[in-house]
């Protein structure tokens, strides 16, 4: 199960000292109650660290990639070396 942060939280002022805390303490809740953490909005390098910094699995954004159809998608993957699993064969 995932607790997905929405971007409206992600990006009013993360790098404000309050707010860091207040992401700190939903992160380590999260992980209390054995959830992963998604922090949706991500849009600048500096965004993204402080997300890992406060504990989030995983971060998504335009920081990493514009959303784009499958096929487009696919390539941009595996152009950075990474592999496309189908689900099927997962």
């Amino acid at each position: 199960d995932i607790l997905k942060l929405d971007m409206q939280f992600v990006c009013n002022e993360t790098g404000k000292p309050e707010v860091q805390s207040i992401l700190g303490d939903i992160v380590a809740m999260g992980h209390r109650l054995h959830l992963g953490i998604v922090a949706e909005g991500a849009e600048t390098r500096g965004q993204v660290d402080r997300l890992k910094d406060a504990g989030c699995d995983y971060v998504q954004g335009y920081f990493f990639a514009k959303p784009m159809p499958l096929d487009q998608f696919e390539a941009h993957w595996k152009a950075r070396g990474y592999a496309c699993v189908p689900p099927e064969e997962k």
